[in-house]
Parts: C-alpha cells; sequence; structure tokens
C-alpha cells in the first residue's frame, strides 16, 4: 500500500522541525529522522491502531508527537502530525478540520 502525507500534515512536519531548530539543529534532525522512521513502519504496519477523532492514531518512538491517518483502497493518507502536549481541544478541532477535507 502506497504511504500518502498529506498537505496538512507536511505543514505539521515543517512546524514541529522549525520548533525543534530553535532549540538546536542537531535535535530538529534527530526529529527528522525519527519521524522518517515512524513513517516507514507505518508502511508496514497500519489498520490496527487505534482511532481518535476519525482518524488512526500512532505515537511516535522517540517523541512526544501522533501521526494521525487513514486508509483508502489504494493508500495510507498522513493527514496530521501533532505535538501529543497541544491541548486535547486543539487536536479535536485540528483533526475535526481536517475529516471534513477528506
Amino acid at each position: 500500500m502506497n504511504l500518502s502525507v498529506e498537505s496538512e500534515a507536511l505543514e505539521d512536519y515543517r512546524l514541529a522541525y522549525e520548533f525543534f531548530s530553535e532549540q538546536s539543529f542537531e535535535y530538529a534532525d534527530h526529529f527528522q529522522r525519527c519521524i522518517e522512521e515512524d513513517l516507514a513502519k507505518l508502511e508496514k504496519f497500519y489498520g490496527f491502531h487505534p482511532i481518535k477523532h476519525g482518524f488512526h492514531r500512532v505515537l511516535s518512538d522517540k517523541f512526544q508527537t501522533n501521526l494521525y491517518y487513514d486508509l483508502t483502497s489504494e493508500a495510507i493518507r498522513v493527514v496530521a502530525i501533532l505535538d501529543q502536549r497541544f491541548s486535547p481541544q486543539r487536536i479535536k478541532e485540528i483533526l475535526t478540520s481536517r475529516i471534513s477535507k477528506s
């Protein structure tokens, strides 16, 4: 199955990367590698993760980050890459807005 990272998820990733870059380049680089590893694992193991706010949720192995995705007949669509420290209400609002775009 193909893995597709939607534009909003790429923007989530970009914002997180910028945040970690302000801490240090090494930390941002580590974040990038970890998210890439998480996405590679998702390509192999998908569909069994718990559903939260209409999307499957994967916890990143090394960062406080969640990857949210759904499945189509052709692809695993990553729709959000969000910091777990966001308020539950903020996460719900973001994901609800992305359900309507699905």
